[in-house]
């Protein structure tokens, strides 16, 4: 009995509740987190798929990422992947990190590569700012040991509301 009283009521609300009828004027604050809807708010990604070499002893920007945190207080994620091949003949150490408006930044990922091997650095977020306002954030990339190509690399940034 309990199922049918259960299943009337969602097709009643279904028939009764108009699209786009609950909106930003109908919700409490915080009533909808980004937890509970699976996905971030405010992401912003960009991609590059040019072939870049870097040497080893060097560092590099690959990609970065400029905008505008519009008043918002909420923390700045950034999170990348990158998928590097070791053109030389030792392993290749390649370490990535993220640097804010010219301030590298606590967190870092880092690979060994075989030489002749292709590998993806796993991807890494951090927390890189709560400040309101414009913002630059570059993925670096530096390489010990042999010589790398880089190929493609995503540099995602989320801008998340304040707790």
């Amino acid at each position: 009995m309990a199922l049918f009283v259960a299943l009337g009521s969602s097709g009643h609300a279904a028939t009764t509740v108009g699209r786009n009828s609950v909106g930003s004027s109908a919700l409490r604050p915080r009533a909808v987190l980004t937890t509970h809807l699976g996905f971030a708010l405010g992401s912003a990604g960009t991609t590059r798929t040019s072939a870049l070499t870097i040497n080893p002893g060097s560092t590099q920007t690959l990609i970065d990422n400029t905008g505008n945190r519009r008043g918002s207080t909420g923390p700045l994620f950034g999170s990348a992947t990158v998928v590097v091949t070791n053109t030389g003949s030792a392993p290749a150490v390649v370490t990535l990190r993220f640097v804010l408006d010219g301030r590298v930044q606590p967190a870092t990922a880092t690979a060994s590569v075989s030489p002749g091997a292709t590998e993806t650095v796993p991807g890494f977020a951090h927390n890189c700012c709560d400040r309101p306002g414009r913002y630059r954030l570059e993925l670096q990339a530096s390489v010990q040991g042999a010589p790398i190509t880089v190929g493609s690399r995503t540099l995602a940034v989320q801008l998340l509301p304040a707790s």
